[in-house]
């Protein structure tokens, strides 16, 4: 074999791995849309429902949509045909097992201002998604941290009488970031 034909070869391996990377990329960002699309919509009903006079509903649309992450995900995953992958197997089970850490940290002390619990959950899911970066390196994740930590502060000081609003805040940054995720994977492919 000459140093032409392994040239070729080489260049030929290097196309494919850039390939299979951009695919791989895809894929994540494709999966990182869904989930971060679900949460964006518990969070929106539960803050919509948050809006009467009962936060408790609020707070029950809230958990419920939580204990259902996993299976409307899964679902939407295999009608979208989507395959699953470790970095958001992982951020799903952190939220999963974050739910009764938020009940103890958000619910309980909060129950006499029960106006704090949104922002309480906004700190512990940019925890959640700061450990996703951390631990997969998804740049996207520190930003969606870092807003959700902003987003907490702001609200629990200049509105702290606005249930609702915390968890509408929350759905718009998720929603947001879906798209960001779709669109960067579209482009990345």
């Amino acid at each position: 074999m000459d140093m032409e034909e392994k040239f070729t070869q080489n260049s030929a391996l290097r196309k494919n791995t850039r390939i299979v990377q951009a695919n791989s990329e895809y894929r994540v960002m494709t999966e990182n849309a869904v989930i971060l699309s679900v949460l964006g919509l518990i969070w929106l009903v539960s803050g919509l429902s948050g809006m009467s006079k009962y936060p408790e509903i609020a707070i029950l649309v809230f958990f419920t949509g939580l204990c259902m992450l996993n299976p409307i995900t899964s679902y939407t995953r295999k009608s979208l045909d989507i395959k699953n992958s470790n970095p958001l197997k992982a951020m799903v089970s952190c939220i999963i097992l974050g739910v009764p850490a938020g009940l103890i940290l958000g619910f309980f002390p909060f129950y006499d201002n029960i106006n704090y619990f949104f922002p309480a959950f906004m700190v512990l899911f940019a925890f959640i998604f700061a450990l996703n970066y951390f631990a997969f390196k998804l740049k996207m994740h520190i930003a969606l941290a870092v807003m959700l930590l902003s987003g907490a502060i702001y609200m629990g000081l200049y509105y702290p009488n606005n249930f609702w609003m915390s968890g509408l805040f929350t759905a718009s940054t998720l929603l947001g970031f879906a798209l960001v995720s779709k669109i960067y994977g579209r482009y990345k492919s």
